[in-house]
């Protein structure tokens, strides 16, 4: 069993990925997370 899986995996080609998929996402504008945070002792976190 594990040795036809490993032949299987082994005969697949490989599938390359569009580069320009996600080119789209860095002219997104998200207005919640472009406001900036100001300093305050209360959004700290302790650990």
């Amino acid at each position: 069993m594990a040795k036809e899986l490993e032949n299987f995996l082994s005969s697949l080609e490989p599938k390359w990925e569009d580069p320009t998929e996600f080119e789209w996402l860095k002219e997104a504008r998200i207005p919640s997370l472009e406001r900036k945070i100001k300093y305050s002792p209360s959004n700290r976190t302790n650990y």
